[in-house]
């Protein structure tokens, strides 16, 4: 039977945040101390850059972007705002694909849908090699007057050389590359090289998901919303660290963290809806990171588990979701828990959207008993919601950062190491296999595209 004192008695508050789980389906009343003494230890070495993926063999040092080293960043924002100050610059165009992407277009979506940047240059995005999506992204845009920000971790991201040919190709500045290119890699890397603008380098140990707090981004966050914006960003996601170490009754990112981890025990899927504007690139952001960070099947004693870490991942942005894939949910044969993520209402249309959130919640909690199989919804579904009721960049970087450190957390209950992604690896490993005569990948390529040759105009 739905209770609706839960809203009241399940709820964690923050500066930032609000978290609801009240209708999650878990009683973490019961579980919370255990499961934070398994993580508390581990996460504090995680946090102080002391833990080594065991991967790579480097240490995770994310964290360290948000306090140690914050200024380093800031020192990188100024001096490449310096540097670009006499070039007449009028778009910003951030180069990156997957996680070198997604965590910058989520939080600057964001940002400039709340009114931040004022006169700072416009920001675009490139992540996909394919010419059109590369024309559309620089459709009325001066080239010669646009600062190009090309971040790849390794450097040897073929994409990104592809994307670079296509772009050096659409204009005439022979100095291309060193006067509208900022490269950020890693050290002797291939985009370590000379002949850019400038090449600013970052530790081995920040995984692309994990640098939305790094250089990586927030020099795009910096010169196209300000020193003060990127600033209070990393505050923001500093003050979330520290929140990530309290109890349990007050942590949010742990908390999310032990009701995704026995939810997913019990159901193989996850629904993450987010409602409102600012929100639109929230899902795709969590897409990468729980799905490249769960999504393993080895254990960190070398065993493999017999049970999924990661969900089957649905996501879709509010209410437009209600329209599409909201049946499966009420009246699926598989029960499918769903996070909600909003922000504060601030107009009429927007607390109708929060209406609609607690109504679909309460729905999915109480179902519908009718006498006709077809139109009963058997209830005892759950839900969960996040508010973001602070619309500012310290609220954005504390809700980076908690969405960071509750998937670590859920890392760690199931045993795995949430930072590395080996599969990934395969797949461009056996895509470059394709120009390997006599490999099984050049073999079905050729299959293909003989097909294609013969049956497409």
């Amino acid at each position: 039977m739905f209770d609706a004192s839960r809203f009241e008695s399940d709820v964690i508050p923050s500066p930032y945040l609000t978290y609801f789980f009240g209708l999650s389906g878990v009683d973490v009343g019961t579980i919370g101390d255990a499961t934070a003494a398994k993580v508390h230890a581990t996460f504090d070495q995680i946090t102080q850059g002391k833990f080594t993926n065991p991967t790579e063999q480097w240490p995770v040092t994310h964290h360290m972007c948000r306090n140690e080293h914050k200024s380093d960043t800031l020192n990188q924002i100024v001096s490449c705002a310096n540097l670009i100050k006499s070039r007449n610059i009028t778009t910003i165009c951030h180069i990156g694909i997957g996680g070198s992407v997604s965590g910058t277009k989520w939080v600057s979506h964001a940002l400039s849908t709340w009114g931040f940047g004022g006169n700072h240059p416009p920001i675009v995005y490139i992540s996909n090699h394919d010419e059109d999506h590369i024309n559309a992204a620089l459709k009325g845009i001066d080239i010669e007057k646009t600062l190009f920000i090309v971040v790849s971790k390794s450097g040897k991201t073929v994409e990104i050389h592809a994307i670079l040919d296509v772009i050096s190709s659409k204009q005439s500045n022979p100095n291309f590359y060193s006067d509208q290119c900022i490269a950020i890699t890693t050290k002797n890397s291939p985009l370590d090289r000379p002949d850019v603008m400038k090449t600013i380098t970052f530790d081995t140990g920040i995984g692309g998901r994990f640098s939305t707090t790094s250089v990586a981004s927030l020099l795009t966050i910096g010169l196209g919303f300000g020193y003060d914006v990127a600033d209070a960003f990393l505050t923001g996601a500093h003050l979330a660290d520290m929140a990530a170490k309290n109890h349990w009754k007050t942590n949010i990112a742990l908390t999310q963290a032990t009701v995704r981890y026995h939810q997913q025990l019990a159901y193989p899927g996850l629904a993450f809806v987010a409602y409102g504007h600012a929100l639109n690139n929230m899902p795709g952001y969590m897409k990468q990171l729980i799905c490249e960070s769960l999504g393993k099947g080895a254990l960190l004693d070398g065993q493999w588990s017999s049970s999924n870490h990661a969900p089957l991942f649905m996501e879709g942005v509010g209410p437009d979701a209600q329209h599409s894939f909201f049946q499966q949910l009420h009246q699926g044969a598989g029960i499918i828990p769903v996070e909600f993520t909003s922000c504060a209402a601030t107009t009429p249309n927007q607390e109708h959207m929060l209406r609609q959130i607690i109504g679909q919640m309460v729905a999915l909690s109480s179902g519908d008993p009718q006498s006709s199989p077809t139109l009963a919804c058997t209830g005892n579904r759950p839900s969960t919601l996040l508010l973001l009721h602070s619309l500012t960049p310290e609220a954005m970087g504390y809700m980076v950062a908690t969405m960071e450190n509750r998937v670590v957390f859920e890392g760690l209950m199931h045993h795995i190491n949430p930072f590395d992604q080996p599969g990934v690896e395969l797949g461009k490993r056996v895509t470059e296999a394709i120009d390997q005569p006599g490999s099984d990948a050049e073999k079905a390529f050729k299959q293909v595209a003989t097909f294609l040759a013969q049956h497409v105009e």
